[in-house]
């Protein structure tokens, strides 16, 4: 018989997840007058473009919507944004049907950019976010003169690059999202510091490129958001539309992209690399800590811990931490049976995995987000691995 062993040593998967990476927003969305399906043409809209970063929370009944959106010279009022569906991008979901989520209303105007971040609750929580999943959602900003829409976007799960940022006096972290539709083309990146910073611009430079000067530059560094920020503060990325080259580029696999941040005069600030996100990360704020994340996501702050590296009561804000295990879906594996091995339910499961589709339809090489029950946890065998 197999040996058994007590639960102390909670780090028994923990030991092999070292290196820096964060997960991305859950759903995002390019915001245009093109992406439009309403028969009322609007021949000139009173914004640019916008960009909505939405991430799920760990109970699955919220989400946080941070998005931003830049005005024209025209002068447009707003009378409402929002998430719709179900509906497919090339098809519009009637306004008489109501908003699925609502965003809040700003202004801006003359080149403005404003932001904005807002938590939003709703009893159809788990319709909203199955018709996420499934691309049947999209975000539409609608005027007094547009009543179906000026600017709109489908909500899509996003590619992601991410990586920890350095200096001599400051760190930081970036996140390059890349759209999954390649008739889209567009990009978004954030990149933020701390301590502050003023009139930081970083540039990007594809590793796979062999061209002498950036790939992009003048991307505008934020400080982080300061437990004392506005409520609906939000967080400003800097957004390409239809960029096809750079595009296609950032979505070849394994791609790398260095970055350096400078002030005007030339002086470097942070340096560092951006790849691949790697699943089940949070990026620490200053509200986070062990005992705040392991509660949101279900789990126990010394498990957070000993996935970790660092003190457990000294924790640097931006800084990737995991809060589950990533376990990759190999040939013949299902989720029943991961299910099984791992002691959780199929709930559980699910609230770990919000991007996640159909668990009944996992593919070789999907990775999942796995919150062991170290109890009910059995070895490749079929034995416990704990003592009950």
């Amino acid at each position: 018989a197999p040996q058994m062993r007590a639960c102390v040593a909670i780090a028994v998967l923990a030991t092999m997840l070292q290196g820096a990476a964060a997960t991305c927003p859950t759903f995002v969305a390019w915001l245009d007058v093109s992406k439009n399906r309403h028969s009322q043409a609007v021949p000139i809209s009173g914004y640019v473009g916008g960009f909505v970063a939405l991430t799920v929370a760990p109970d699955r009944k919220s989400v946080v919507i941070n998005w931003q959106l830049t005005g024209t010279a025209a002068v447009v009022q707003m009378s409402s944004a929002g998430i719709f569906g179900p509906a497919t991008m090339e098809q519009e979901k009637p306004m008489a049907s109501g908003v699925l989520l609502d965003m809040g209303i700003m202004n801006p105007t003359n080149g403005q950019t404003l932001t904005m971040r807002k938590k939003v609750q709703s009893e159809h929580m788990d319709d909203i976010l199955t018709w996420m999943r499934e691309g049947r959602a999209y975000v539409n900003i609608m005027t007094t003169a547009h009543a179906h829409g000026e600017v709109r976007g489908q909500l899509v799960v996003p590619h992601c690059l991410d990586g920890e940022l350095a200096g001599p006096d400051h760190y930081g972290f970036a996140n390059i999202m890349v759209s999954p539709d390649a008739q889209d083309k567009s990009v978004a990146v954030l990149i933020q510091a701390a301590p502050d910073t003023m009139g930081v611009t970083a540039s990007l430079d594809i590793v796979s490129t062999t061209t002498t000067s950036p790939d992009l530059s003048g991307v505008v560094v934020r400080n982080e958001m300061k437990a004392d920020a506005a409520v609906d503060a939000g967080l400003q990325y800097h957004v390409l539309y239809q960029t096809a080259a750079m595009w296609t580029l950032l979505s070849q696999p394994g791609e790398r992209v260095t970055i350096t941040a400078s002030t005007s005069g030339g002086q470097e600030v942070l340096k560092g690399e951006a790849s691949k996100a790697h699943a089940c990360r949070l990026l620490s704020s200053v509200e986070d800590t062990l005992f705040t994340t392991a509660r949101e996501v279900g789990n126990d702050w010394l498990s957070v811990w000993s996935m970790n590296p660092g003190n457990p009561d000294h924790r640097r804000t931006l800084t990737p931490r995991y809060y589950a295990h990533p376990l990759e879906v190999t040939s013949g594996e299902t989720a029943e049976a991961i299910m099984r091995r791992f002691g959780m339910s199929e709930a559980e499961l699910v609230r770990s995995n919000p991007a996640v589709l159909d668990l009944q339809s996992l593919a070789v090489g999907d990775t999942l987000c796995v919150i062991p029950n170290f109890r009910m946890t059995m070895s490749g065998n079929g034995a416990k691995i704990c003592l009950t």
